[in-house]
């Protein structure tokens, strides 16, 4: 079997050719569950920032793409909403002050 020898983070490693050989990615399993998306670039992006929102990525267990999407509960959707509510509503941006407060 022939081989390399290359540098990685200061060690020398060994590696075959077939590792450097591009390999087609055979795709999810039928066993994942990967929550379904829009195909669109535009209708994926959109539909992502709002499920960041409202939802959590999980990562699958049998592929492992964070492709799995799970509710958030009630308290943490509300925190998030908050949080980018107020940093949107600020014009100046936030200094502390002596006294600690800003």
């Amino acid at each position: 079997m022939s081989g390399k020898r290359i540098p990685h983070r200061g060690r020398w490693i060994c590696i075959s050719i077939a590792d450097l050989t591009e390999r087609p990615n055979p795709g999810p399993s039928p066993k994942c569950q990967h929550t379904p998306c829009p195909t669109g670039y535009g209708a994926r992006a959109e539909w992502a920032e709002k499920m960041m929102k409202t939802h959590r990525q999980r990562r699958c267990p049998f592929c492992g793409l964070w492709a799995i999407w799970e509710k958030k509960s009630p308290r943490a959707t509300r925190q998030a909403v908050s949080r980018a509510l107020k940093g949107m509503t600020s014009d100046t941006p936030h200094t502390r002050k002596p006294g600690g407060r800003v």
